[in-house]
């Protein structure tokens, strides 16, 4: 039997920036959205018009707080630095093409284990996971019977279903989330429920 006072927890991804359209790595670097960028975020507001969120959150990146700016202009939103993406370090800027073509070893170190090499200057999967798995069991400590919604990012998104859904962190990248896409859990001390994944109309980009 679940619990009665679980957390509804809506997640949206940002728009898309001029970097996500480029296949650029984006990681800390603050873009603005893109004109498709905005758009999204607009398509996303209508989508928020049925639902209630009572506590709205961000990671404090440009591009969240303008995805919340265009999609719910009424609400005041607090940012979190937890949910930020996964810092890129040296490759922010540059595309796939780019990374592999200067350093090929790292780059293939890097992209065989996440978890344990980071990007040069950047940071590990297991550093993500423990900044959003520790801001996650706060959500579910302190929002238990609310309606949260989350604007952040792919990997911070990912990290947090591997954590609520127990599955590898390995296998992350399972977990799909589009550009402005809209999805819907609700989280109990005893498990978690998926009410959709990936409501969007976006092709796959970078982070």
């Amino acid at each position: 039997m679940t619990d009665p006072r679980g957390l509804r927890l809506l997640l949206a991804r940002h728009g898309a920036t001029a970097w996500n359209e480029a296949g650029r790595y984006q990681g800390r670097a603050d873009e603005g959205l893109s004109e498709r960028g905005h758009a999204q975020a607009l398509q996303l507001g209508r989508w928020l018009s049925e639902e209630t969120p009572e506590i709205v959150l961000h990671s404090g990146a440009r591009r969240t707080a303008e995805t919340l700016a265009r999609a719910l202009p009424q609400h005041q939103a607090t940012s979190d630095p937890r949910w930020h993406e996964i810092d890129h370090g040296e490759w922010e800027g540059l595309t796939y093409r780019q990374v592999l073509d200067q350093n090929p070893e790292q780059a293939r170190a890097h992209w065989a284990d996440p978890l344990h090499i980071p990007a040069p200057q950047g940071e590990t999967l297991l550093a993500v996971a423990e900044r959003v798995q520790a801001a996650t069991n706060d959500l579910i400590a302190h929002y238990a019977g609310r309606c949260v919604l989350l604007v952040a990012h792919a990997t911070s998104l990912q990290v947090l279903c591997c954590h609520v859904f127990q599955t590898p962190l390995e296998l992350y990248w399972q977990w799909k989330f589009d550009l402005g896409s809209l999805s819907c859990l609700e989280l109990y001390q005893s498990g978690t429920i998926i009410n959709w994944l990936n409501r969007g109309y976006t092709r796959p980009a970078s982070c």
